[in-house]
């Protein structure tokens, strides 16, 4: 699809924090960018590796200090706790963790003990994490389940948040790990700690609740310890706390563990150890299922967050996230570190939902197996690397001893993908429950192949198959998954392909990224399309034997051609991709139709948005025949989502909104999906219908829902993933607010929507940001819809000239803003400059796009318009009469741009004089608009104008009648501007006056003159008293001569006090028909005086003044009114006096 400006403004700020992070030493996963953004996804596997690539290789970047964050862990810790909070009085600190630091209390009113969760004030929070700290109490408070610690009540005292939880005697399950760990003999130093057949145990190195691992957890409740639910009930009862204190204290030697100790190593202890893994799992995935069916997520699922009791009973506790509470362990601090690695891909972006929970939980029941972390790393850095970018080896590769099912639970928990992973807590605890019953499981392990095929597609470099090696740092990770073990012929092709790892590093390195050194040449576009001219001499010829890696390799080179707006070369790689997966896959292969998807997309990009639209349908139609999974649902709602892209663009809205309804109500359901961006989509084809008052409506909705997720704006950048999407989401809405505005004439509220959207930008992005840029442009054009054409000349004009310096004079953001700025030149009277800059993005325009891309199009139709501004009406019409064939051809006959061009021809040729082609042009738009639009859309009233006055001109008054009656009347119903109400009811007055029909036309003349003189505006202008002397015409005609007297006395009076010499020749000519009114009336002597007095005044203008003709034409008038008046009183004298000098005005006329 054609790359939308505010889409290139959250690519350019995503693309920084991508930057940002490789510069602070970690290592960002591109594919969690993609999972975040899916609306970039393709742009973001383009260039990303390209960005990572580049970054890895300049000596210049250095991490980031962590510092700041330290010194504020410093001062938390050295912050004096609380002895009392009300009725508890603090006994020592328990742990810190979630969003604060816990600590051991006694609640003297009821004598028990408690755990109370403090927010300290010492970390000096602000109140996004003061919210976050009572979602927290709020979120567990609402959680009534026998494996979720109870929480008993909020407070506030002393300025201090707390909140109060159930204190039961247990260990969180990373001591018990730990533990097991150290007491674990290590027979092979090389493999890590395992749990074999022959167990030794050092049991002076396990806790209690550690020693009960390694027994039979359902045999104890047979020997009389508490269940798990009736546990929860005691504990509830006596006031235990869930959150540990240190061994010493919570392990006293009652428990049924105890016995424990003396157990000896045996097979008998490793499968008991096996069974209360699953034991373990089994209970926090039911406590999250509970969670979970209550629309709440944990998100922090670790072992320090697992507390286990005497009896065996687990506990899910901390549900809240708190970085600056956590402890150091690595180079940030531990408890971040330690949630790290255990966070899903995913929610580095903030995106979360049930399955992030299964990950974690997966990730902890796999250190339980294995007794070592599932990811490490010597640093911050490097962990961040391996939790992104690896998948762990399967605790059975590790420990053989490890039963296959438990094996096979855990790494479906762990899927990088969120769709490979089992969709609920609730599905996890049912394998689990048939793992312990020794029943078969419903999961199936994964293979070798697929774990490798999983690795392509997530990191192409790590895996090494060549095509996507290739891909990974040239363009990114694949658009379409190989799923080469569906075909043995696939499949042995891959193995062909990645025997040629080492000559493709060496092709990928040397041949390619050599050019794309950062040190070597400054400037990023030229670099890029450097690496791209070189492998696109390389490919055919360095690939020829390996077809599926060619194909592969044009799809991304074709791409990011795609991406540079160089539309032809984008086509031509991806049209051979497509047949290169056509002829060795088969035209119907998922990985083809994929190719095929995204060709049907460029289609529209290069300007066939008809052929993009047979496409999309026939993507769709293959995808809807296919067993119905989430995988085709989600290719089905995106090409749905696209399909009516397109339609919108060529005006097709009702079967756009059609595809866009179904988005709708199935974003509802898959997460994949975008429900806001379905809403947005729908709001702005709703505004291209004029649909305003539905438009903002759903504009409305959306902009509250993601105001209310964006409490803090300001720190949407620091957040990065899904709020930055969020924030962009949140600007187009409000862009799309301020256009409503517009268009429903509220000028101030849109202004102030406008310049709010660019402040919000600049304060978070900076002024030289495209978001920033773009926001200035879209106020620019706001500012001229308002006609304050100065203001959007001197803010256009810098924007311009730093999104030239910044970003290159042919990127799109400068090209849009040179549009703008042309536009404001144009407005100003500074035409032929305005040509000057639209000639030259029209010639590039037709180079890159071609003659029939829409965007080439829209250009020659602003450079006609301008034409037509200069009244070089000629070269308007040759320009307008190209430009509509390449539209008709592209957007078709009855798209609304190609019916507006069709209007503007007409009034090209109207002005040539070439009646009968205008007329035939101007009637074709109106029929065709009248299909489109509402009933007085303004453009069909503009339509109707200038047919009108074709009418008019050709003097075909029959016609034009009717025609203008519903011109007036459509104007009076929408509410037009002055100017045009006022034009309406002067035409159809004129031509009921061609007609002899001055009685009908006197009205319309009544209500144009009405409404000039209530605006105020221009009474003294030679227009008003041109419509003046019309109405007075016309009254004269039909004798309402007091109305005459009355309205031109009132005129008059509005030159009151002005000079003599100063006032219009008109001034004397309105006299001139009051001595008229007044003659007509009886009233001589007012109409003598009246009369004389102009008579003197008209003939002292001088033969250089520019209105002398005028003057003389209208003395001549006054001279025969007087000469009439004269006859009308029988002053024969006086009558012959003003004969003669009629006589001698009218000889000097004809001379």
């Amino acid at each position: 699809m054609r790359v939308d400006p505010s889409e290139l403004d959250q690519f350019d700020l995503i693309s920084d924090k991508f930057v940002a992070e490789i510069r602070a030493g970690k290592s960002p996963d591109i594919e969690s960018y993609v999972r975040a953004h899916p609306k970039l996804a393709i742009r973001i596997r383009q260039l990303f590796p390209v960005l990572q690539a580049m970054e890895n290789r300049n000596p210049n970047c250095v991490a980031e200090s962590d510092s700041a964050i330290e010194d504020e862990i410093r001062q938390l810790e050295a912050s004096p706790p609380p002895r009392r909070l009300g009725e508890y009085r603090i006994i020592h600190e328990i742990g810190r963790g979630g969003m604060g630091v816990v600590y051991k209390a006694e609640q003297e009113s009821l004598g028990r003990h408690v755990a109370l969760k403090l927010l300290p004030q010492s970390a000096k929070f602000d109140e996004r994490r003061g919210i976050r700290f009572q979602q927290e109490a709020i979120a567990s408070g609402k959680l009534h389940h026998s494996n979720i610690v109870p929480v008993f009540g909020v407070g506030r005292s002393d300025d201090v948040s707390y909140f109060v939880m159930q204190y039961i005697e247990g260990t969180g399950l990373d001591q018990v790990i730990a533990e097991v760990r150290e007491a674990v003999s290590d027979d092979d130093q090389g493999s890590g700690r395992k749990l074999k057949d022959t167990v030794r145990l050092d049991h002076t190195k396990l806790g209690t609740v550690a020693s009960g691992l390694f027994e039979d957890l359902s045999k104890q409740t047979e020997d009389g310890s508490a269940d798990s639910a009736d546990s929860a009930d005691s504990a509830e009862q006596t006031g235990a706390s869930v959150h540990p204190e240190s061994a010493a204290e919570s392990f006293s030697g009652s428990s049924s563990f105890a016995s424990a100790s003396s157990t000896s190593g045996s097979f008998s202890q490793r499968h008991a150890y096996y069974r209360n893994v699953a034991k373990i799992g089994e209970q926090v995935s039911d406590a999250l299922e509970y969670a979970h069916s209550r629309k709440i997520l944990h998100r922090d699922i670790k072992p320090a967050n697992l507390l286990i009791d005497f009896s065996g009973h687990v506990w899910v506790t901390d549900f809240g996230l708190a970085k600056l509470t956590d402890q150091d362990d690595l180079t940030r601090t531990g408890e971040t570190v330690g949630t790290l690695r255990y966070l899903p891909p995913e929610q580095f972006n903030g995106n979360s939902d049930a399955r992030s929970d299964v990950y974690s939980l997966g990730l902890t029941l796999y250190e339980m197996l294995t007794l070592q972390p599932a990811f490490d790393g010597k640093d911050f850095a490097q962990l961040l690397q391996n939790v992104t970018e690896s998948l762990p080896d399967p605790p059975r590769k590790k420990d053989s001893r490890i039963p296959r099912d438990l094996d096979t639970i855990v790494m479906k928990a762990i899927a990088k993908e969120p769709a490979d992973r089992y969709q609920s807590a609730g599905e996890l605890r049912d394998d689990l429950k048939l793992f312990i019953q020794g029943k078969p499981i419903r999961a199936r392990q994964i293979s070798e192949l697929d774990r490798f095929l999983k690795a392509v597609r997530r990191r192409p470099v790590i895996s090494a198959l060549a095509g996507m090696l290739l891909l990974s740092l040239i363009v990114g990770s694949a658009l379409v998954t190989w799923k080469w073990q569906q075909a043995t012929i696939a499949l042995n092709r891959a193995e062909d392909e990645a025997e040629s790892k080492q000559a493709i590093n060496e092709f990928l390195l040397h041949d390619l990224l050599s050019y794309a050194n950062p040190q070597l040449e400054p400037d990023p576009d030229i670099k890029l399309r450097t690496v791209l001219d070189r492998a696109n001499e390389s490919v055919e010829t360095r690939f020829r034997d390996q077809p599926l890696l060619e194909a592969e390799i044009r799809l991304h080179i074709g791409a990011i051609y795609n991406q540079l707006s160089e539309l032809k070369n984008a086509q031509r790689h991806f049209s051979a991709a497509y047949q290169i997966r056509s002829d060795e896959l088969g035209p119907n292969h998922p990985d083809t139709m994929r190719v095929y998807a995204n060709l049907a997309a460029l289609q529209s990009d290069i300007g066939n948005p008809k052929q993009s639209v047979a496409m999309l349908r026939e993507t769709i139609a293959y995808y809807e025949s296919r067993s119905a999974t989430a995988d085709t649902e989600f290719e089905v709602m995106e090409s749905k989502l696209n399909l009516a892209t397109v339609l919108a663009s060529l005006g097709q809205y009702e079967d756009a909104k059609t595809h866009l309804d179904a988005y709708i109500i199935a974003a509802r359901d898959l997460p994949d999906l975008d429900y806001r961006e379905g809403q947005l989509a729908l709001g702005s084809l709703l505004f291209d219908q004029d649909l305003l008052t539905q438009s903002a409506e759903v504009a409305e909705s959306v902009e509250a829902e993601l105001s209310a997720e964006l409490t803090n704006e300001e720190g949407v950048i620091e957040a990065g993933g899904a709020q930055v999407g969020t924030f962009h989401q949140l600007l187009r809405t409000r862009k799309l607010l301020g256009e409503i505005e517009l268009a429903q004439g509220r000028f101030d509220s849109a202004i102030a929507i406008f310049e709010e959207k660019i402040a919000v930008s600049e304060k978070l992005l900076g002024p030289d940001h495209s978001s920033s840029l773009l926001g200035v442009r879209d106020l620019a054009e706001a500012l001229l819809a308002c006609k304050r054409f100065e203001e959007a000349r001197d803010i256009i004009e810098p924007a311009l000239r730093r999104s030239e310096s910044l970003k290159g004079s042919d990127s799109p953001t400068t090209l849009h803003i040179k549009t703008t700025f042309a536009m404001a030149l144009t407005e100003l009277g500074e035409v032929q400059a305005a040509i000057e800059l639209l000639e030259e993005r029209y010639a590039g325009a037709r180079e890159k796009l071609g003659a029939t891309h829409p965007d080439t199009i829209q250009i020659a139709y602003q450079i006609s318009t301008a034409y037509y501004r200069l009244k070089d009406y000629r070269t308007a019409e040759t320009l307008l009469t190209e430009t509509l064939q390449h539209a008709k051809s592209t957007l078709g006959v009855d798209h609304s741009a190609t019916l507006n061009m069709l209007a503007d021809l007409g009034e090209a040729h109207r002005n040539l004089g070439e009646l009968e082609l205008a007329e035939k042009e101007l009637s074709e738009s109106l029929a065709g608009s009248r299909l489109l639009m509402r009933e007085n859309h303004p453009h069909l009233l503009t339509t109707m104008s200038g047919l009108l006055k074709v009418y008019v001109s050709s003097r075909q008054f029959e016609k034009a009648e009717p025609l203008g009656l519903q011109l007036v009347e459509g104007y009076r119903i929408e509410g037009g501007q002055d100017w045009e109400i006022n034009f309406a009811l002067n035409m159809l007055a004129h031509i009921f006056r061609m007609q002899d029909k001055d009685a009908e036309a006197h009205p319309y003349y009544v209500e144009a003159y009405e409404l000039r003189t209530n605006s105020g505006v221009d009474l003294q202008s030679k227009s008003m008293a041109g419509l003046l002397d019309v109405l007075c015409d016309v009254e004269h005609e039909t004798d309402q001569h007091e109305l005459s007297v009355v309205r031109l006395k009132e005129y008059l009076e509005w030159f009151a006090g002005e000079d003599d010499e100063q006032l219009p020749w008109f001034y004397n000519r309105a006299k001139s028909q009051l001595g008229r009114a007044l003659l007509e009336l009886g009233q001589y002597e007012e109409a003598e005086l009246v009369l004389l007095d102009c008579f003197d005044a008209l003939e002292g203008v001088a033969e250089d003044d520019l209105n002398f003709s005028s003057c003389q034409k209208e003395l001549r008038s006054t001279a025969v009114r007087i000469r009439e008046l004269y006859k009308r009183i029988k002053q024969r004298e006086k009558y012959e006096l003003w004969r003669d000098r009629y006589r001698e005005l009218k000889r000097k006329s004809n001379l």
